[in-house]
């Protein structure tokens, strides 16, 4: 991408009608990005074009943000600080919908979850609500094979992997078999 990072939240913020304002400066140094906003995007690793994305989707402020696997590919510490501004974000009234594969965050960090399976709704609630009405799953990945259908599945890898790594390796057995 030919435009820097500036010129990127500049046109987003023009496709808004608005100016770039105080907040894009503000998450941009909360991401640690300020340094390289003059620097091409086309220059950034994975993990700079998120943060860019995020920056430009929030500064805005608007009352609604969707975002899909916005932690993918950022480091530990950029994650913290989306994490804490996403929060900042729903404690202000705003809401958040986060589109993810991870589970485990999911369970951490949202209010309400809906897990969908073949385009329909399968369960939706609070997450320690889902589990106790699910009893005997213990986190949101296991509640998932639970109410997708994928109990059956999940067995059935679970026991390959086992026979892929049981205690005597191939390579060993045929050895010992050729010394007898």
């Amino acid at each position: 991408m030919a435009l820097t990072g500036q010129e990127y939240l500049e046109f987003h913020h023009a496709m808004r009608r608005r100016k770039d304002g105080p907040r894009a400066r503000e998450l941009a140094d909360l991401f640690g990005l300020t340094d390289d906003l003059d620097k091409q995007v086309g220059q950034y690793s994975h993990g700079m074009r998120r943060k860019l994305q995020v920056i430009a989707a929030l500064s805005h402020e608007p009352q609604i943000v969707i975002l899909d696997e916005p932690f993918r590919g950022l480091d530990p510490d950029a994650a913290a600080a989306l994490r804490d501004v996403l929060a900042g974000f729903s404690r202000s009234g705003r809401t958040v919908l986060i589109a993810t594969h991870d589970l485990l965050r999911a369970e951490r960090e949202c209010d309400d979850v809906t897990i969908l399976a073949n385009g329909r709704v399968v369960a939706a609630g609070p997450p320690r609500r889902l589990l106790a009405e699910h009893g005997g799953t213990t986190d949101l990945e296991s509640l998932f094979i639970v109410v997708t259908g994928l109990g059956e599945a999940s067995e059935h890898r679970k026991s390959r992997i086992a026979g892929l790594f049981s205690s005597t390796p191939a390579s060993e057995t045929a050895a010992s078999e050729g010394e007898s």
